[in-house]
C-alpha cells in the first residue's frame, strides 16, 4: 500500500486543506481563510518593495498587472484557484475561488493616485465583475501607493470618509461625475490597522456586498 495513503496525519482535514486545494465548509471561513492568505502576501510583498517601486515608476499599467498578478501566483500557491485578468462581466483583476466556483471573491488592485481613481475602481468592481450572488457578495480594493508624502493611515481614512459622503466634484475619465452611491456603512477590521470594510447594496441582485480596502506602500525612500 502506498505510505502516503495509510499516513494518519491525512485524516486531519485541516493539513489536508496545506497539503492541496483549500477546501472551506462555509462562505464564512473561505473568507477568513483567504484574508488570512492575502495578508501573508502583502507581508511578503512589503519585504521587497523597492523592486516593486521600481516597476511601478518604470511603466505603471505593467508594474500594477505584475503587482496583480504575483498575487494570484502566492495564492494559487496557497491552494487557492487564483486568476488575473479572468472574465467575471470583464477582465478583472483576481479572482480568487474553490475548486468547482462555489465560492467566489473579486479583488481589484489600483494605483492610488486620488479617491476619484479608487472610486472608479469600486465602480468597476460592484458595478461590473461581481455578480452579488449568494457565495459571491464579497469583494476587495487592493490600493497600490507608489508616491505622495500622505501616510498610509490618512490614506486609508479620507477614502474611508469618501465612500461614505462621495465628491460630486470628482470627474472621471469620461469627464462626468461620481455615481458610486454612499456605502451604506463602513467598519475598521479588528485585527488590522490599515485595513477596513465597506458594505453596499448590490446594485443587481439587492444582496448585501462587503469590500475589504487593503492599502499597500511601496514607497521607499531610505536616509541612507
Amino acid at each position: 500500500m502506498n505510505s502516503s495513503l495509510s499516513n494518519p496525519s491525512l485524516s486531519n482535514r485541516a493539513i489536508r486543506q496545506l497539503s492541496y486545494r483549500r477546501d472551506p465548509t462555509s462562505y464564512q471561513e473561505f473568507l477568513t481563510l483567504l484574508y488570512h492568505d492575502i495578508d501573508r502576501t502583502i507581508d511578503k510583498l512589503s519585504q521587497s518593495k523597492d523592486k516593486y517601486l521600481q516597476g511601478l515608476k518604470d511603466n505603471s499599467q505593467k508594474g500594477e498587472d505584475l503587482i496583480n498578478l504575483y498575487i494570484c501566483d502566492m495564492l494559487d500557491a496557497r491552494g487557492w484557484v487564483a486568476n488575473h485578468s479572468k472574465y467575471v462581466n470583464g477582465n478583472a483583476d483576481i479572482v480568487v475561488s474553490t475548486d468547482y466556483e462555489e465560492y467566489e471573491w473579486i479583488g481589484e488592485g489600483k494605483i492610488r493616485s486620488g479617491n476619484g481613481n479608487l472610486d472608479k475602481g469600486m465602480k468597476q468592481l460592484i458595478h461590473r465583475y461581481s455578480t452579488g450572488r449568494d457565495f459571491k457578495t464579497s469583494g476587495g480594493m487592493m490600493i497600490y501607493v507608489k508616491d505622495k508624502k500622505k501616510k498610509a493611515k490618512k490614506m486609508l481614512d479620507d477614502w474611508k470618509n469618501y465612500l461614505l459622503k462621495p465628491d460630486l466634484n470628482i470627474i472621471n475619465d469620461e469627464g462626468l461625475p461620481t455615481i458610486l452611491p454612499p456605502a451604506l456603512r463602513v467598519e475598521d477590521c479588528t485585527e488590522k490597522q490599515l485595513v477596513f470594510y465597506s458594505y453596499h447594496e448590490h446594485p443587481s441582485s439587492g444582496l448585501e456586498y462587503t469590500v475589504r480596502h487593503v492599502i499597500i506602500d511601496f514607497r521607499h525612500d531610505p536616509l541612507e
